[in-house]
């Protein structure tokens, strides 16, 4: 029965995500070429945490939605193994530890992590039973984190962190595409506004190739930048992009079916992981 609550209050905290998010926190320090362990553990766990709790508060806010999607309808709320007043007491513990962790770091870092529950909550969550702008807030949560984990390292905006955060901003648009195409009937039945009700399938398709293919050209600036250097780097970074080219191809322009969407949701997450990969190992 105790591991079954753990088991929920993970699920509540949507914790593999809640760690890519840190993950990329992290990566963003990296590029400062300045990284401390201590300010590195201080990172990690605050936007972890703080990812966490806007996961609750994002599930406390849809619990009546969750209910009408077969993707959400086991979440711990709708299934009553946690109160909503039990799910707002963890949600409160967590932003409280998670901002003083990143308060240890700088002002900065505190005001942009508590600016990104802001962002997810009160903006992109309402906004995407209202309009289809709120994939585009989406996208700009996503593309904070590495701000947040420059700005740990106290130095100003660097034309780096600039770039790679609006590559992680492109990069989540495709991520929430196959989303909405797969769980397209959940969506509609949740009244979540999605760009698929308004334009035909194979306009759509072609305008998130175009998407895949600009976060794909953008990545090849990295080395103009800075954010790689070493002709290895380099070569990885052509071979990995030339295949998730490919892959989405195959996914956009060919039949769908269960195995496309979820070759197509492996490759777009084993192509970020590479891309974090490459940057670490230049940068560490």
């Amino acid at each position: 029965m105790k591991s079954n609550i753990i088991i929920a209050y993970l699920k509540l905290s949507k914790v593999f995500l809640s760690i890519a998010v840190a993950f990329s926190a992290f990566v963003g320090y990296s590029l400062s070429k300045n990284i401390d362990f201590t300010s590195s553990i201080l990172l990690i766990f605050g936007v972890f945490l703080l990812s966490s709790a806007a996961s609750a508060i994002n599930q406390i806010q849809e619990h009546k939605t969750d209910l009408l999607m077969n993707r959400t309808k086991n979440r711990p709320i709708p299934l009553k193994i946690i109160s909503i007043t039990e799910a707002f007491v963890f949600s409160f513990i967590l932003i409280l530890v998670g901002s003083v962790l990143l308060l240890k770091l700088n002002l900065l870092c505190f005001l942009l992590g508590l600016l990104n529950v802001v962002i997810y909550n009160l903006i992109y969550t309402p906004l995407k039973y209202k309009s289809q702008l709120g994939l585009l807030v989406g996208g700009l949560v996503g593309a904070v984190p590495p701000i947040i984990g420059w700005a740990a390292s106290g130095l100003i905006l660097f034309p780096s962190i600039v770039y790679f955060s609006v590559f992680m901003f492109l990069w989540q648009i495709p991520h929430f595409w196959i989303l909405l195409l797969k769980y397209k009937q959940d969506y509609k039945n949740a009244n979540i506004k999605s760009i698929s009700e308004y334009v035909e399938p194979e306009r759509l398709n072609i305008i998130m190739f175009i998407w895949v293919l600009a976060t794909s050209l953008l990545a090849f600036t990295f080395p103009y930048f800075g954010i790689i250097s070493s002709i290895y780097s380099v070569i990885i970074l052509v071979v990995i992009n030339a295949l998730i080219i490919v892959s989405f191809v195959k996914f956009l322009f060919f039949q769908k079916n269960t195995i496309q969407f979820k070759f197509a949701n492996i490759s777009v997450q084993a192509y970020l992981l590479a891309i974090f990969a490459i940057i670490l190992f230049e940068n560490i």
